[in-house]
C-alpha cells in the first residue's frame, strides 16, 4: 500500500463510520503510529547506513569514539510517554468539562482552563533558567463551542426555546453525544 492510499483509506475511515470527537483523536493517533512504524521499518536500513557513515567519519576525524548516552535517558523517554498520555487524558477532561459547564453569555471558566507550567533548568553550578508560560486549553473551548452551537440551533424550536432550563439540558446531552461517541470502542481498537 502506498503513501496515497493509506491517506485515502484515513480519510474514508474518518467519514465512516460516525465517531465522536475522543474516538477520533483516538483514531488519529493510532493512526499516525502506525504510519510512523510502517516508514521506520521500511527506510531503517537507509537509516542505519547513513548513521553507520556519520559514525565512521566520526571515528575517522576525532579517533576513538564512543556513543554518548545521557544518563537517566530511560527515565527522560518513560517521562515524556508519561507526559504525553497525561495531557491527552487532561485534554479529554477539559473537553467534557467544557461541554458540561460552559455558558452561553460569558466567559466563564478561562481560570479554570489555564495550564501553568514552570521548569527549572539547571545550565550551571549557580545559574538557574525558568521556563515557565500559560496557555488556554483549545479543547475546553471546542466543548464550551459546541455546546453553545446546539443552544443556539435548539433556539428554533419554539416549544424548546421558551424553557430555558430544558434547551440548556438537552444542548448538553447534545455535546456530550458528540464528545463521547465511539469511546467504547477504544480498548477494543488499542488491543487489536
Amino acid at each position: 500500500m502506498s503513501t496515497g492510499q493509506f491517506l485515502w483509506e484515513v480519510f474514508l475511515s474518518l467519514i465512516w463510520p460516525p465517531k465522536g470527537i475522543i474516538y477520533l483523536e483516538t483514531q488519529v493517533l493510532m493512526w499516525i503510529y502506525a504510519f510512523c512504524k510502517v516508514w521506520l521499518i521500511h527506510n531503517m536500513p537507509t537509516i542505519i547506513v547513513a548513521l553507520s557513515i556519520i559514525f565512521v567519519i566520526g571515528c575517522v576525524v576525532f579517533g576513538r569514539v564512543r556513543p554518548h548516552m545521557p544518563r537517566g535517558s530511560f527515565h527522560r523517554i518513560f517521562g515524556t510517554i508519561f507526559r504525553v498520555i497525561t495531557n491527552i487524558i487532561f485534554a479529554w477532561g477539559m473537553l467534557i468539562y467544557g461541554a458540561t459547564a460552559g455558558q452561553v453569555n460569558n466567559t466563564n471558566g478561562e481560570n479554570n482552563a489555564r495550564i501553568s507550567y514552570t521548569r527549572r533548568v539547571r545550565t550551571g553550578m549557580i545559574w538557574n533558567v525558568v521556563h515557565s508560560f500559560t496557555r488556554l486549553s483549545l479543547h475546553f473551548y471546542l466543548g464550551r463551542g459546541i455546546f453553545r452551537l446546539f443552544y443556539r440551533l435548539l433556539g428554533y424550536i419554539p416549544r424548546i426555546r421558551e424553557n430555558d432550563r430544558v434547551r440548556t439540558i438537552v444542548a448538553r446531552i447534545l455535546t456530550l453525544v458528540i464528545v463521547l461517541w465511539g469511546v467504547w470502542m477504544i480498548p477494543y481498537d488499542l488491543t487489536h
